[in-house]
């Protein structure tokens, strides 16, 4: 179609639908020549072209060479574009919390809360509704210390009837909301949360420890992330955490499934 188009000299349709090819196919030989070859014949935006088409692929690459800067350009820029938009915003999301998660400079690390916060309230609506985007919000919210939004989410996640059935989960919910509040010195929320956790549990360690610190007025932050890490529910390089691994391995259809499949998500090839 894109050959069609382009000797009809429909060269930017034609280009629109190549990009959407390497977008999904990045590797494909044939759409990378043709795109080439349709850059030349537009002038005026070949250096756009060149420079951000299949931006996402783009992206991923300079993430993972910690490019971070240039990471998040072309992650935007493909937000920007419409490509991938959802996997974007949550590796934006991921690499801001990640970088605040391990900066030590107090000044560095509120810009980076704060440039975080702003790119989540203008993105979070293109993002789908639904039980696996509140797990990754939690995450995040939880890291950058943004108590409001994390209690929002996490108040959707207790109603939510899969939350409901699943005690393990549930209970590791309350618990970090618990933190959360003691974090926000919100200490009253924390103890009524801690006595349900309790009530349901009188040996959860996590609440008993929560619960000591909040009432031996020993409200060390270091303590209470010791206790209570945003990584057991959320992996900020985007793998899977150990909590839902091993939720995964206790599942009968997952019987002899190896771990690292698991761990790659890539069940279709067992």
């Amino acid at each position: 179609m894109s050959k069609k188009l382009s000797s009809e000299n429909n060269h930017k349709q034609a280009l629109a639908i190549v990009e959407h090819i390497l977008a999904e196919y990045p590797d494909n030989f044939d759409a990378d020549v043709l795109k080439t070859s349709l850059a030349k014949t537009i002038p005026a935006f070949q250096r756009y072209v060149h420079e951000y088409s299949n931006a996402y692929t783009k992206a991923k690459e300079y993430h993972n060479n910690k490019e971070f800067d240039k990471a998040v350009e072309f992650y935007l820029k493909a937000i920007d574009k419409g490509i991938r938009v959802e996997s974007a915003i949550k590796d934006v999301g991921a690499l801001y919390a990640s970088l605040y998660k391990s900066e030590e400079d107090y000044a560095v690390k509120e810009n980076i809360r704060k440039t975080a916060t702003k790119f989540l309230e203008d993105n979070v609506n293109k993002l789908h509704d639904n039980l696996s985007t509140w797990n990754f919000l939690e995450g995040i919210y939880y890291t950058l210390k943004d108590t409001e939004n994390f209690i929002s989410i996490v108040d959707r996640m207790l109603d939510e009837p899969a939350i409901i059935r699943d005690k393990k989960r549930r209970q590791i919910l309350m618990n970090k909301k618990a933190a959360a509040y003691v974090r926000d010195s919100q200490y009253d929320e924390a103890l009524s949360i801690l006595a349900e956790c309790l009530l349901e549990d009188p040996n959860d360690p996590t609440a008993l420890k929560l619960q000591a610190i909040v009432n031996e007025g020993d409200k060390g932050e270091g303590d209470i992330e010791a206790i209570v890490s945003a990584e057991d529910f959320f992996t900020l390089q985007r793998g899977i955490s150990p909590f839902i691994l091993e939720t995964l391995r206790e599942y009968d259809e997952y019987v002899g499934v190896p771990a690292k499949v698991i761990e790659a998500g890539n069940f279709w090839i067992v």
